[in-house]
């Protein structure tokens, strides 16, 4: 299957309004795909493994893992995919440049806009699912303008949310 599909993750785009964790899953991106039934026995295969439907342990949260959320970047996330396949992290919220709205800055503080709401509400969401996390946030620092970075950076320290590089967290 490696050659019929990219291995891909999508950032956070139904929520994070949601009550409980949850999880997109999807195989493909047209009808040719969505019909592969090779691929949806492969997930099948996977979920029925880590939910403990095949008669093994269910990979279970432990407080005190590691719980990244990734900001920047596009709808894809490669980078913070990156991040994620070479590591044993958990993954929090994902969000992509266009969910981080920013106004221009002015002399009196941080920049206006959504992107504010969007990390607090996907920090708070995240710190839920994972209770007793050890939280983090990875940006994709290319995608940002030093500013924004500069008023992402103020805001996480705020919220107690270290930010910690690639070369960290290899």
């Amino acid at each position: 299957l490696d050659e019929e599909f990219d291995l891909t993750l999508e950032t956070t785009h139904h929520g994070p309004l949601l009550e409980s964790p949850a999880l997109y899953i999807e195989i493909g991106s047209t009808e040719r795909e969505w019909g592969s039934v090779r691929a949806a026995e492969l997930w099948a295969e996977v979920l029925s493994e880590n939910l403990g439907l095949s008669g093994n342990r269910a990979v279970e949260w432990v407080p005190g893992g590691d719980v990244m959320i990734g900001l920047g970047g596009g709808h894809y996330a490669p980078r913070h995919k990156a991040v994620l396949s070479e590591s044993e992290l958990w993954a929090g919220h994902l969000l992509a440049n266009y969910a981080l709205p920013f106004e221009e800055p002015s002399d009196d503080g941080l920049p206006k806009g959504l992107w504010r709401h969007s990390i607090e509400a996907s920090v708070e969401a995240t710190r839920a699912a994972f209770p007793g996390a050890n939280l983090f946030a990875h940006l994709d620092r290319k995608s940002f303008k030093a500013w924004q970075r500069n008023a992402i950076m103020t805001l996480l320290d705020n919220l107690d949310v270290p930010i910690r590089r690639g070369r960290e967290l290899g």
